[in-house]
C-alpha cells in the first residue's frame, strides 16, 4: 500500500515538474508558480512519508526527462547533496532555461541560501 502511495506522489511530482518547465518556456507565469505550488506540496509528502520516497525522488534525478531530473535534484539536495550537485552540473551544461535554473541552483546552494525544507 504505501509503495503505490509513494509511487503515485512521485509521478505527481514529474507530472509537475514537467508543466513548470513547459510553462516557463512559454512565459505562462501563472501556470508555471501554480505548478511550484503543486511541487512544494507534494515534496511536502514526500518528506512526511519516509527515506523510501526521499530515495525514489532521487531516482527521478537520472531521468532522461532533464526538466523532471533537475527539479528532482533540486528537491534532494537537502537529501543527498553529492548526488544532486552531479546531477545539477551535467544539467547546467545545457542551453536556455534548465541550463540556467541548474547553475542559480549550484549558486545558491554554495553559498548557503538553498534549503527547501523550511
Amino acid at each position: 500500500m504505501e509503495n503505490l502511495m509513494i509511487k503515485s506522489i512521485i509521478e505527481l511530482f514529474s507530472i509537475s515538474a514537467k508543466n513548470h518547465y513547459l510553462a516557463t518556456i512559454k512565459g505562462d507565469w501563472k501556470t508555471a508558480n501554480k505548478e511550484i505550488s503543486k511541487l512544494r506540496e507534494v515534496y511536502k509528502k514526500i518528506c512526511k512519508i519516509n527515506g523510501s520516497a526521499r530515495k525514489e525522488l532521487l531516482i527521478l534525478t537520472e531521468n532522461n526527462d532533464l526538466a523532471i531530473a533537475s527539479m528532482a535534484a533540486f528537491y534532494s539536495l537537502n537529501y543527498d547533496p553529492e548526488k544532486s550537485i552531479s546531477i545539477l552540473e551535467k544539467i547546467s551544461n545545457e542551453p536556455g532555461i534548465i541550463g540556467f535554473q541548474a547553475k542559480q541552483a549550484i549558486q545558491r546552494w554554495n553559498e548557503g541560501k538553498w534549503d527547501l525544507e523550511k
